[in-house]
């Protein structure tokens, strides 16, 4: 399906539409660039929620193809935010990229799944933590990081975090 339709499925009052957008003004970033970065968020979860789906077994392997392209459009949304200093692109563009390789380790030790029934909580908190964790962490630190502004990025990072690790309890 086209972008804009599977972006539809999100409600405004979702977390993951308002997380990103909330986190985006209040580190000082204005709306058009943060309905920017909140569109390339949305279709990054969408390319993550599909891979997750097709790697559980619940959609065709064909559908990683979707999950891929996704991807790819989120980091081309990133590049279209406005700016006279390309770093500023650079910078949200590498985080995506990071995030995405820290989310892929995430996925790889869920994907091990549990060897010792005693370890099955710890197991599942680390795996929170490198998955749904990481990506509310990147989602609230977005205008922060396209500034530049360290000390607000690891605020808002650790805020996403916690956000992340609640929304997988719930």
């Amino acid at each position: 399906r086209h972008l804009s339709d599977r972006v539809k499925t999100f409600r405004e009052d979702s977390i993951w539409v308002q997380l990103p957008q909330a986190c985006w003004r209040v580190a000082g970033g204005d709306d058009a660039s943060g309905n920017i970065c909140t569109f390339a968020f949305l279709a990054a979860t969408l390319a993550l929620k599909t891979l997750d789906d097709v790697q559980d077994g619940h959609q065709p392997p064909s559908c990683s193809n979707e999950g891929m392209a996704l991807s790819f459009h989120a980091l081309e949304l990133l590049g279209a935010l406005p700016t006279l200093d390309f770093r500023q692109i650079t910078r949200l563009q590498r985080s995506y990229t990071n995030v995405l390789l820290k989310l892929c380790a995430g996925q790889h030790l869920d994907l091990l799944g549990q060897m010792n029934v005693q370890c099955i909580l710890d197991h599942s908190w680390t795996i929170a933590r490198k998955k749904t964790a990481q990506w509310f962490a990147w989602g609230a630190s977005l205008y922060p990081r396209y500034a530049g502004d360290e000390a607000t990025e690891n605020t808002l990072a650790e805020f996403g975090t916690h956000i992340g690790l609640m929304h997988q309890l719930a």
